[in-house]
C-alpha cells in the first residue's frame, strides 16, 4: 500500500483498465493506484491539467465505475492524478467495495467515510464549467 501522508482516504495499489474522455478525445491506460477520492495512472502528456474529465474504471467482471473527476497536473516519473468529484450511487458503492476489498482494514476505510474528502471550490469551479460548457 502507498505511503498514505496526509491523504483523506486510503489509497490501495491496483492496476485496472482505466478510459478518459476530455474534450472529445479518448485516453486508455492503467490505474497504478485507487481511492474513494481519486487516483494515480500511467502519464499521458495531453491531457490537459486542471481541466475536467469522465472517466471509466474497467473491472474485469464487465462492470464499469463512471467518474468525473479534475485532472492535477502531473510528471512522467510520477504519473498522472485525478481527483475525482463527482459519480452516480451505484458507481460509488462499487468503488467502495473494490476498495474494502483490497484494503488491510476494511473498517478503516469505513471509518473514512466520516470526513469530509471534497473541497468545495474544485466542485464549485467543475460547476461553473459544466454550465458553460
Amino acid at each position: 500500500m502507498p505511503d498514505q501522508g496526509m491523504r483523506k482516504r486510503s489509497r490501495m495499489d491496483i492496476q485496472l483498465s482505466l478510459t478518459i474522455l476530455q474534450n472529445d478525445i479518448r485516453f486508455v491506460l492503467k490505474t497504478r493506484n485507487l481511492s474513494l477520492k481519486g487516483l494515480l495512472a500511467d502519464y499521458q502528456r495531453d491531457l490537459a491539467h486542471i481541466e475536467p474529465c469522465e472517466m471509466i474504471i474497467h473491472l474485469s467482471s464487465g462492470l464499469e465505475i463512471s467518474i468525473t473527476g479534475i485532472v492535477v497536473p502531473a510528471t512522467p516519473e510520477r504519473g498522472m492524478a485525478v481527483d475525482f468529484v463527482r459519480m452516480e450511487e451505484d458507481s460509488f458503492y462499487c468503488l467502495l467495495h473494490l476498495i474494502r476489498l483490497y484494503s488491510p482494514d476494511p473498517d478503516q476505510v469505513d471509518r473514512e467515510l466520516l470526513i469530509p474528502a471534497f473541497d468545495r471550490a474544485v466542485l464549485e469551479q467543475l460547476n461553473n464549467t459544466s454550465r458553460r460548457g
